[in-house]
């Protein structure tokens, strides 16, 4: 066996997301006989300490944070109006320092897990001679983004790794571009309490028909949607109550109040429970019936459908973007047109009326999370990708 690949792993978040943890579980499990890990963050945070416990080395990287700071619609504004490049030039220092690290870690890989990562990490891979291997996590709805990363991806990168099939899209015109789904830890996605304790905690009946929903309470993950469907279910269904878990995001607090004052406008504020953020989450997505994704755009992947899956949850999903991937319809859960209130509390409550049924679609989600959704799966993938960029 020859040396392993010195790679640094390069990310400008910090911050638990569903990106940060996918990649600290690659981390955790990568085979060090054959690859050589290294991690760079341009923020400190809870990744930076949890890989750093995991005995792999880090360095934290500063002065790019008005660039990793910027959202979605300022890195559009960046590309589109001349006046706002100097946002993305200040970020300049950073890559330079980037491309000094790998020079002097002699690193044969930098391996890109975020949006701005790949363009500081791609930049500084280049300056210092070494391959680039975008993880690609996201779906870009302004034209202008899509453009950029693939005309970015094909002078930056050997390989862009995809976490689904809709978000490969976007990079038709590469000459190496594969789809590795995104793993989970199986033997970690488990409930510790038990349903009933739990419920009793959130001030649920044991008999109530639950539906909810995780995750990071944005407006474009579709809360006000469940809460539309909740509200035809409820008229229906006295038993169903409903969870949303998860906070907002920075920036988002006012989202949260008006989904509440939303809930109550619609007469089922006191049927819903608004559990914030939770540490336990598995223990909360355990205690539903029934866990819906009811995003409006499309999701790149779909991380929390798969905890669902995994704990033996039958869902119902929005047909679009990598969600999509993940369930097969009429089989490990249903999927439903984005944004159709009316076609999620159908099904919903189709699934919350057949128990039996509910419990068929969560078995067979569950076998097909753990065959195709796991973390062993996608480490090997990922080595695979880096060893022969």
């Amino acid at each position: 066996m020859g040396k392993p690949v010195r790679t640094l792993f390069v990310t400008h978040a910090a911050e638990f997301g569903g990106a940060e943890l996918s990649l600290l579980e690659i981390l955790e499990r990568l085979d060090r006989d054959r690859i050589e890990p290294v991690l760079a963050s341009f923020s400190d945070g809870p990744l930076v300490e949890a890989v750093k416990e995991s005995g792999i080395d880090v360095r934290v990287i500063n002065g790019a944070d008005s660039f990793v700071k910027a959202k979605r619609a300022e890195m559009a504004e960046v590309l589109s109006n001349g006046s706002a490049i100097f946002k993305a030039m200040a970020a300049i220092p950073a890559a330079l320092e980037l491309a000094k690290f790998v020079k002097e870690r002699r690193v044969d890989v930098v391996y890109t897990n975020s949006s701005k990562a790949h363009v500081l990490g791609g930049v500084a891979g280049r300056m210092a001679s070494a391959r680039v291997v975008w993880h690609f996590r996201d779906i870009f709805p302004q034209a202008i983004l899509k453009k950029f990363f693939a005309t970015s991806a094909n002078m930056l990168a050997e390989t862009v790794i995809c976490n689904s099939r809709a978000t490969s899209a976007q990079f038709e015109s590469h000459k190496d571009c594969r789809v590795v789904y995104n793993g989970l830890p199986v033997e970690k996605v488990k409930a510790i309490r038990g349903m009933v304790d739990v419920r009793n905690e959130l001030g649920l009946n044991e008999d109530a028909r639950i539906i909810g929903m995780a995750g990071r309470l944005q407006r474009w993950k579709g809360v006000h949607v469940f809460l539309d469907a909740a509200g035809i279910i409820a008229k229906g269904s006295p038993k169903a109550r409903f969870i949303v878990a998860g906070s907002p995001i920075y920036g988002d607090e006012s989202y949260l109040s008006e989904m509440m004052a939303a809930a109550r406008d619609l007469g089922i504020g006191e049927k819903v429970v608004f559990t914030g953020f939770r540490q336990d989450i598995y223990d909360i997505v355990n205690a539903m019936d029934v866990y819906v994704h009811p995003s409006e755009t499309p999701e790149p992947f779909g991380r929390g459908i798969v905890e669902a899956m995994m704990l033996g949850k039958a869902v119902v999903v929005s047909d679009a973007g990598g969600a999509a991937e993940i369930v097969l319809d009429g089989n490990t859960g249903f999927l439903v047109t984005a944004g159709d209130a009316r076609m999620l509390a159908k099904r919903a409550i189709e699934l919350n009326d057949n128990p039996e049924k509910s419990r068929s679609m969560g078995e067979a989600g569950k076998k097909r999370a753990h065959e195709l959704f796991n973390a062993i799966r996608t480490v090997e993938a990922v080595s695979r990708a880096i060893e022969n960029c």
